[in-house]
């Protein structure tokens, strides 16, 4: 049920091999005002991938 109506959904299938993990993030704190950086460290992220961060419906700026 999407919005009260039946919806036709695909079936969805994630293979642990290919989804990316987030091990941790730093830092965790900052300030309301934005504009520091924050690094995120994990596994099986693809450097060739168009990558899209957002924070709070915010779009933030991908630099590495």
């Amino acid at each position: 049920m999407v919005d009260g109506a039946a919806t036709d959904l695909s079936p969805v299938t994630y293979d642990a091999a290919k989804t990316p993990v987030l091990t941790s993030m730093s830092s965790r704190f900052g300030s309301v005002l934005g504009g520091e950086s924050i690094t995120f460290t994990g596994t099986g992220f693809d450097d060739a991938a168009t990558t899209t961060v957002l924070i709070d419906d915010r779009s933030c700026s991908v630099t590495a």
